[in-house]
């Protein structure tokens, strides 16, 4: 570990309304520099609860967003390069249709959308 790595950090918060509670989880990756991973943990945590808000939905009924728990936290390399991976995370099956194994998909087909990420 050197001095100043990048880490990735997966961050859970809970989404709640008054009405329901629990609603959905959301899970955001961010990036911090640290020394170490204590340092890094801290970074992740203080970016964790700057993502915790409230305010009200079109019903008038109270939302807020929770800071659960930093899900992962990874070192990543020292020299990034084109493609390196900074998050992977197994995801539930869509729909019940049956895929068989020769299958082949068209990743072009579905052109991806926008997380609401802001380059800022």
């Amino acid at each position: 570990m050197t001095a100043d790595s990048w880490f990735a950090a997966s961050l859970v918060l809970a989404v709640l309304n008054e009405r329901g509670g629990l609603w959905r989880r959301v899970t955001s990756v961010v990036l911090v520099k640290a020394d170490d991973f204590e340092e890094a943990f801290e970074k992740a945590c203080h970016q964790g609860h700057e993502q915790e808000t409230r305010y009200e939905n079109a019903e008038g009924e109270g939302v807020r967003w929770a800071f659960e728990k930093v899900a992962t936290l990874d070192m990543l390399p020292e020299v990034l390069v084109d493609g390196t991976e900074i998050y992977s995370e197994p995801g539930p099956l869509i729909n019940d249709r049956s895929v068989p194994f020769d299958h082949q998909f068209d990743p072009r087909a579905s052109p991806p959308g926008q997380s609401g990420v802001s380059p800022t």
